[in-house]
């Protein structure tokens, strides 16, 4: 009995504790690449790419795994840093918060997602997420900054068609 229960241990241990081929050194050389590119006082795009294909690896490797939806969304941040690769980040922020629902980075994610379309000044787009936001993580801290930006973004807009016909009025009154 007691040899039976120390081998039962002993392969549960080692089935817990593997690894799949190469995660270690693939950890070793995310570590390695981030301390690099943070080392650096703007974005190298070279270093972002190779940081990029780990982050994939990794999560090719250990799809189950949490520190996926962490990379996943360090990879977002990464393409969205790196010029030219703005939808890639989108689409990489989306992952996140479609494949790890419920994992902690799933809500930053689509913030950050509605936050990028902003900066992206593609509002109307901004504004859907924020709503999904909201319904989707209603109790979650994050939502009432969702609901204070989507209440900021849709006053914005207004103020920006006032602005306009402003203009127009301007421009009308300086004809006649």
């Amino acid at each position: 009995m007691r040899k039976t229960l120390l081998i039962l241990t002993v392969l549960f241990s080692a089935a817990c504790g593997q690894n799949h081929p190469g995660t270690t050194n693939n950890l070793e050389r995310i570590e390695t690449l981030e301390a690099e590119l943070r080392s650096k006082d703007r974005m190298d795009t070279l270093l972002g790419n190779a940081l990029i294909i780990e982050y994939d690896k990794f999560v090719e490797a250990n799809p189950k795994d949490s520190m996926s939806a962490v990379y996943l969304f360090k990879k977002a941040q990464v393409l969205k840093a790196t010029n030219g690769k703005h939808n890639e980040a989108i689409q990489a922020f989306k992952a996140v918060y479609k494949t790890y629902r419920y994992h902690a980075k799933a809500p930053e994610a689509m913030l950050a997602t509605a936050l990028f379309y902003e900066e992206m000044r593609s509002k109307d787009l901004a504004a859907t997420t924020y709503k999904k936001f909201i319904a989707t993580y209603p109790s979650n801290p994050l939502a009432e900054n969702a609901r204070d930006l989507l209440d900021l973004l849709d006053n914005t807009k207004e103020t920006e068609l006032q602005m306009v016909k402003k203009w127009k009025d301007q421009a009308e009154n300086s004809e006649k």
